[in-house]
């Protein structure tokens, strides 16, 4: 994004600083238009770096269209305000394609990276790709695919995109991939206590039938479904969220 100096700054030799007296020296005083570019400036390249873009600031909660707009949008935003005392929580967004369940997520995922935390977004797919990198690959491609683990492993929230339905994830027959997408979720959920967003067209109770295994099924419906933590998304339009009346991540 090109700095574009304010007609206080713009004459300056240095745009977006103002000459100035302090103490008797000359010193150049950063410009308020300045200071607003550099925190956009720095917001795109966090933005950026987590997987995510530029377009993803356009949505707000006015942006959701749901029929029950009114009963998500304070949801989310308590969740993010509380997210130190839920970070360690799976979250599950399920719904047919279209409903908006990715632009939310994101939506959560830009918030936070406001607040300063670090939020990783990838597909399932690409992200089995990273965890059963070949050691044929060349080095720089193994260190790149180092460096995407380790952001996926230690971000405070890793939004998990197009998870379970084999129509978008290839397994092989033989189920290689599994033991390693096992491991890495439970690493983050039990070890690490640091949350996942899944987001799918696959209900939860569809995650086995879909080749993934009862274990990971089991996980899920244990981190997610006991913390009241899943919303369900339907034809454009949020349809409900779970009945349980105990306290959850999104009350």
């Amino acid at each position: 994004m090109k700095f574009v100096p304010c007609r206080k700054c713009h004459k300056s030799k240095t745009p977006g600083y103002i000459p100035s007296q302090m103490d008797g020296y000359s010193v150049l005083v950063e410009c308020s238009c300045h200071k607003i570019w550099k925190e956009h400036w720095e917001l795109e390249i966090k933005i950026k770096s987590s997987g995510l873009s530029e377009s993803d600031l356009q949505f707000d909660e006015n942006s959701y269209i749901g029929a029950q707009k009114e009963q998500l949008i304070p949801k989310i935003l308590r969740y993010v305000d509380k997210f130190d005392s839920v970070k360690s929580d799976a979250l599950y967004f399920y719904g047919i394609n279209g409903t908006q369940k990715t632009t939310v997520a994101k939506w959560i995922g830009i918030k936070l990276i406001r607040k300063g935390y670090k939020i990783q977004y990838v597909t399932m797919k690409a992200l089995i790709d990273v965890l059963i990198s070949s050691f044929q690959d060349s080095n720089d491609e193994r260190i790149e695919r180092k460096d995407l683990y380790e952001r996926y492993m230690n971000c405070d929230l890793l939004i998990l995109d197009e998870v379970f339905d084999r129509s978008k994830v290839i397994l092989y027959a033989s189920g290689y991939q599994i033991p390693f997408l096992d491991q890495f979720i439970r690493s983050r959920l039990d070890m690490m206590k640091k949350g996942i967003l899944f987001i799918s067209n696959k209900a939860i109770s569809q995650i086995a039938s879909e080749g993934f295994g009862e274990s990971l099924q089991d996980l899920i419906e244990r981190k997610v479904i006991l913390r009241n933590a899943n919303l369900t998304f339907s034809d454009r339009v949020f349809d409900s969220i779970s009945k349980n009346n105990f306290t959850g991540t999104f009350d």
